[in-house]
């Protein structure tokens, strides 16, 4: 008996001993699982933090424009204050007016037109073909030329008693537009005082001797360049000897036409106009008016 009962205490032991291992591990798998699970929400907390909803994006995008117009609109009083401290108060209450209405950054002026009570703004070159003041200041192309023949030609309309004033600051350029600038100005019934501010090269230079006569003028410091007409001609092919002999007789016309109005111009014999002219002259303001170019380098009479 005493043999039987101890085997069987044996066994119980065991089987308790079983028992707490497996409750072990069950508890053990427990907290594996309740780790993870917390593991998972802490991940899935920070995505969200990460991640803003809807609702917070909105938000931030309101605010990031309301910060943004708050800033516009201190901008804009800033500028209005600057705008009023830095414009010319005229003596009319209209022009006063206008001024405070005036475009940042762009070049206008006030100008009351005869029977408005209020200044508009008006471009600046467009005020000063009112004056009939013109200002030939790029390099001279089709376009170009066509604008300036067609204000001549509206200003001589307009009042043949009231001079022209042509302000000249160009490298020069094509010659039939140049040539074309050069016979309005040169024939438009009242007188176009030319003045040169900068420089007066190549076609802008016969433009500038083209003015009337005892009213063409310099600035001190300005230059003049005289050269012969240039010309470019097309490439080599079959059939094309007989345009480029065209193309020289056509040259050569226009610039036996040049030297005839740089003799008639400045009086000089047209030997020496074609001497000069086979290479650049550079002439500085009392070298143009000894040459007979321009009259005067004295700006009195400019408005």
């Amino acid at each position: 008996m005493n043999g039987t009962g101890r085997s069987r205490n044996r066994l119980q032991n065991e089987d308790k001993e079983r028992n707490k291992n497996t409750e072990l591990n069950q508890n053990q798998e427990k907290e594996k699982n309740q780790n993870q699970e917390l593991n998972q929400n802490q991940e899935k907390e920070k995505k969200k933090k990460r991640r803003p909803t809807k609702k917070a994006g909105k938000r931030k995008k309101n605010e990031e424009k309301k910060n943004e117009e708050k800033e516009k609109n201190k901008n804009k009083e800033k500028e209005k204050e600057n705008a009023t401290q830095k414009i010319w108060t005229p003596r009319d209450a209209c022009a006063i007016s206008a001024a405070m209405k005036m475009p940042l950054g762009v070049p206008k002026v006030p100008f009351r037109i005869p029977g408005d009570e209020d200044a508009t703004w008006v471009d600046l070159y467009n005020r000063l073909y009112r004056e009939r003041i013109i200002f030939l200041g790029e390099e001279i192309d089709h376009e170009l030329s066509n604008i300036i023949v067609g204000i001549i030609t509206y200003l001589s309309m307009e009042d043949e008693n009231r001079d022209i004033f042509l302000f000249i600051n160009s490298p020069g350029g094509l010659i039939l537009p140049g040539m074309a600038i050069y016979d309005v100005v040169s024939n438009s019934p009242p007188d176009v005082h030319t003045i040169c501010m900068g420089i007066a090269a190549s076609m802008a230079s016969l433009i500038l001797a083209g003015g009337a006569i005892n009213k063409r003028m310099a600035f001190p410091h300005a230059r003049v360049l005289l050269h012969q007409p240039s010309a470019s001609f097309p490439k080599k092919k079959r059939g094309q000897e007989l345009k480029k002999t065209l193309y020289m007789k056509e040259l050569l016309m226009i610039r036996n036409n040049i030297i005839s109005i740089y003799e008639q111009r400045t009086k000089q014999p047209a030997s020496v106009i074609n001497e000069d002219i086979e290479r650049d002259i550079l002439m500085s303001a009392e070298e143009a008016k000894a040459y007979g170019i321009i009259d005067s380098i004295s700006l009195d009479e400019i408005p």
